[in-house]
């Protein structure tokens, strides 16, 4: 069995990466060593040269099952016509304050293209407790950089009005929830994979800060600091080593006296 499919994040790469290219090799690696217990085989069907996004061809008795799994895991995109109300997607951030009506997200929606609205007044229902904050802090406080990916689910899918809109799923609330709970501030980052940013702190002397590295997508994470360590320092120390990428800082601190105050703390 022979599936192609065509994956949402967008690739770090120039017009001189080919297909051979170790750039591209190693993220095929990548994906490779995500499903290798399963029966398949990965290839490099093409690169889109406007979208930069990659199409795998899957083959093998486990081609299915390799592919609902690299799906979970990074996305992939999908016909506007298939996009139903309930159905959970993962999108990557577009430019998250620059709006301050919602944050829009590209879910890999295609034909016709169309990101995906994560409106105000559900940020607020689902992260602030109905209280009513502006979009920008509450951005800023959760770290929620460009090109960084969450799960959403679809609230309203309109095709005849090219309007989509969803909220955090339920399993991302969680997971933001787990960190406020974890009181560890952390720093959300995208356009550089882990062993980028892994270098970058090393390089730097800040591996005696660090509770770990997480791989969040083909080229984004977070990392997990130790109590007393502030994201933005990280941030600061590291982010000339990593020029391409986008930082943002992760406070649970912060996002309590936004809560109970309304002020983010910040200038």
């Amino acid at each position: 069995m022979s599936l192609p499919m065509e994956l949402l994040e967008p690739l770090k790469i120039t017009s001189a990466d080919t297909k051979n290219s170790p750039k591209i090799q190693s993220f095929l690696q990548q994906i490779r060593q995500d499903v290798e217990e399963l029966e398949v085989t990965i290839s490099i069907q093409k690169i889109d040269k406007e979208t930069r996004r990659v199409t795998l061809l899957l083959e093998g008795t486990d081609a299915p099952a390799a592919r609902n799994y690299i799906t979970s895991q990074y996305g992939a995109t999908i016909p506007f016509a298939q996009v139903k109300q309930g159905m959970k997607l993962l999108g990557v951030l577009r430019d998250p304050a620059k709006v301050g009506f919602g944050i829009f997200m590209d879910a890999g929606i295609t034909d016709p293209s169309k990101d995906v609205l994560v409106p105000l007044r559900t940020i607020r229902t689902q992260m602030a407790k109905e209280k009513i904050l502006p979009l920008r802090p509450m951005v800023r406080i959760l770290g929620l950089v460009e090109g960084y990916p969450l799960e959403i689910e679809i609230t309203n899918a309109n095709e005849k009005l090219g309007k989509v809109e969803a909220s955090f799923s339920p399993a991302q609330v969680d997971r933001f929830r787990e960190w406020m709970r974890s009181n560890y501030e952390r720093v959300l980052f995208s356009g550089a994979t882990r062993q980028h940013v892994k270098n970058a702190i090393k390089q730097t002397g800040h591996e005696v800060d660090v509770v770990s590295l997480e791989r969040q997508g083909l080229q984004a994470g977070y990392v997990v600091l130790k109590n007393g360590t502030e994201a933005p320092g990280i941030i600061h120390a590291i982010g000339s080593s990593l020029p391409e990428a986008r930082l943002g800082a992760f406070s649970p601190t912060r996002w309590t006296q936004l809560l109970q105050t309304g002020n983010s703390g910040e200038e």
